[in-house]
């Protein structure tokens, strides 16, 4: 009897520790299923500009050690503000991925120039055996520290007269614009400038100059910003661009033409005409003031 129940008891010692390694087994192959991540990125330039085109690169590790991964489903879901480049989609397949092997993924975005915050978020989501997501979050900056609200060029001026041009805008950044200045030019050469000094983050500002003109023609019209920016580089932005048509203005209420003046000879008959007609007026005026006085 005692050697049946040792018999039993090593029997069940041997079955648990045969559903243990079993369990440690499982156990394993579960720990090293081919988990997706995303390794890095890198966009076209360090930064994703306002109102310009993008690329985002995205490197895919398969984090297994032994497991292969195969169609691997990548998805990207852009903020607000940013969307794919026309005839594209934001998500791409990866038919198969070798343990510890990297690959790369590109999506080409376009950006409204409206965007004004410091960094977008991309929710990237990674589909296989295992599912994943991260969050990525890119950086934005400005290639110009001012966003233009509005810019104006008269499209017709008349020689010898004021006129006035203008620009508004709003300092981006989060840094000062040092020796700030607008210039009008006319066929590439200045003609009128304006200083308008250092300006700090978040100031709107409107800037006028008032150019004369006094050769009449059809000229080329620029308004240009000036910076200086963070390594003390003078910078330039053309705010508008416009053809001007400069008109002679030689009379009142006539423009682009001559005065019309009356010939001095014709001037002077006129003026003898007129004489003569005034005696004889005052010669029938006297004639008629004798006969009256005759027949009295």
């Amino acid at each position: 009897m005692k050697l049946m129940c040792k018999i039993i008891t090593c029997s069940c010692i041997a079955c648990i520790l045969f559903w243990s390694k079993g369990k440690a087994v499982h156990a394993t192959e579960i720990k090293d299923l081919p988990y997706i991540l995303i390794d890095s990125y890198e966009l076209t330039s360090e930064k994703v500009v306002p109102g310009k085109e993008f690329t985002l690169t995205l490197y895919i590790r398969n984090t297994s050690k032994s497991v292969v991964a195969y169609d691997v489903m990548v998805t990207v879901n852009s903020p607000n503000g940013v969307q794919p480049v026309y005839g594209t989609v934001p998500q791409v397949q990866i038919d198969k991925l070798d343990p510890d092997e990297v690959t790369e993924v590109s999506f080409s975005y376009t950006t409204m120039e409206e965007l004004t915050m410091d960094y977008l978020d991309f929710l990237v989501y990674t589909n296989s055996t295992v599912g994943n997501s991260v969050i990525l979050r890119v950086p934005m900056g400005v290639d110009s520290p001012f966003t233009i609200l509005a810019a104006g060029i008269p499209a017709e001026m008349y020689t010898d007269e004021i006129a006035s041009t203008y620009v508004s805008f709003k300092v981006l950044g989060d840094s000062n614009v040092r020796n700030v200045s607008l210039e009008l030019q006319i066929d590439g050469e200045t003609i009128t400038k304006s200083a308008i000094g250092t300006l700090t983050p978040g100031v709107t500002r409107t800037q006028s100059l008032s150019p004369m003109i006094g050769t009449p023609g059809v000229y080329e019209a620029k308004l240009v910003l000036y910076y200086d920016d963070e390594a003390e580089q003078t910078q330039s932005i053309v705010v508008s661009s416009t053809a001007v048509n400069v008109i002679k203005k030689t009379a009142e209420g006539n423009t682009g033409t001559d005065v019309v003046e009356i010939p001095q000879e014709e001037s002077i008959d006129k003026n003898i005409l007129m004489g003569v007609g005034g005696i004889f007026i005052l010669l029938i005026l006297a004639v008629s003031v004798f006969v009256i006085r005759r027949r009295r």
